[in-house]
């Protein structure tokens, strides 16, 4: 997959100006939106996501006439190679957490957001966004954040080149595309197990519309996250976890 980056030093959002692209270019497969700071970042169902400068912020446009059916579990997949690219390059721990964050020493260092626009079954553009903390202090974030955040910057005690972090996150999407378009996608049931933060712990969520203590026990074919109840499995397909600690 080939990238046409677009770089800016400051936007409202990544997210909403490839979608903006998307909905009235043709031929944008491929533009990558890049920010050095995002004044309103976004995150899962509209979430603020913290962007000082120092993070990486960007959001690349697919526009494939792939089956939607493929697209199950997209977020899934590329925090999974997302993680794999990173602990190859750093020697660093990355883990990831259901749905779509990318973990390390137990904070967030990572979050995927996707936007999708389909017809009969297949789509006609999937916007891709992921925000990850590269040379951020997290003492310089809100109260809120601070607590459950780190940085490369952080882990390493060093600054990180970003254009190296934005390479293997793009090698990353280019990787999962590449499995999607020849329709070769790998079984990640056991590497979800391996790179779980929760595998097998005790979490909390959201199910049938009330609180729920449960145990994480891994994730279907099309990356719906399964867990124990009252000794039954369960299939959770949208919403939030959080490790019982």
């Amino acid at each position: 997959m080939l990238f046409k980056e677009e770089i800016h030093y400051e936007v409202e959002s990544t997210q909403k100006l490839a979608v903006k692209i998307a909905k009235s270019q043709q031929n944008a497969h491929g533009t990558v939106i890049i920010a050095e700071k995002q004044i309103k970042g976004l995150g899962r169902t509209g979430r603020r996501w913290e962007s000082p400068v120092g993070g990486l912020y960007l959001s690349v446009i697919i526009q494939k006439p792939l089956p939607v059916k493929l697209f199950h579990g997209f977020s899934v997949r590329l925090g999974l190679e997302i993680a794999k690219l990173l602990e190859e390059k750093f020697a660093l721990p990355f883990k990831v957490k259901w749905p779509n964050d990318i973990m390390l020493n137990g904070k967030k260092i990572g979050g995927i957001l996707i936007d999708m626009n389909a017809q009969n079954e297949e789509i006609n553009y999937l916007v891709v966004g992921i925000g990850f903390n590269v040379n951020i202090r997290v003492q310089t974030l809100s109260d809120e954040t601070r607590n459950i955040a780190t940085s490369l910057l952080e882990a390493k005690g060093e600054r990180v080149s970003i254009k190296l972090v934005k390479d293997l996150i793009l090698r990353a999407v280019a990787n999962v595309m590449e499995e999607l378009e020849t329709n070769n996608l790998r079984d990640l049931k056991q590497e979800w197990k391996e790179r779980s933060l929760t595998f097998g712990q005790k979490i909390f969520t959201e199910l049938f519309g009330k609180g729920a203590e449960c145990i994480e026990k891994g994730i279907t074919d099309s990356g719906d996250l399964i867990i124990e109840l009252d000794g039954k499995e369960e299939i959770i397909s949208n919403g939030d976890i959080t490790l019982i600690r």
